[in-house]
């Protein structure tokens, strides 16, 4: 029970809505992103908590990463990899850590 709250706590605290301008740094759902769904009957194992917060971690490094970078960047460049990582595994949910990867190539 206390891994679960801690987990929901994690997702509280960076879970992030969407900002609509278009030039504008976007945040993204990081549970979303990470797969923790927002009921479930069952508890969560120690491995998919492990899993999840791993996750967590990584999506909030690779935000701030890009944060510090996203005005720099061409926004044609920013575009085409948002919406590559939109399209990717989860439709409509982006990864910041696949954005960096995009954008890094």
């Amino acid at each position: 029970m206390k891994q679960a709250l801690r987990a929901c706590a994690a997702v509280c605290a960076l879970t992030l809505s969407s900002i609509t301008t278009a030039d504008e740094f976007h945040l993204y759902d990081h549970k979303k992103q990470c797969g923790m769904e927002e009921q479930r009957i069952e508890p969560y194992s120690q491995a998919e908590l492990d899993n999840f917060l791993a996750c967590i971690v990584a999506e909030r490094d690779a935000m701030g990463r890009l944060m510090g970078q996203w005005t720099a960047l061409d926004t044609d460049l920013k575009e085409q990899c948002v919406a590559a990582s939109a399209e990717a595994g989860r439709p409509g949910i982006v990864s910041y850590a696949e954005v960096e990867d995009c954008i890094s190539r």
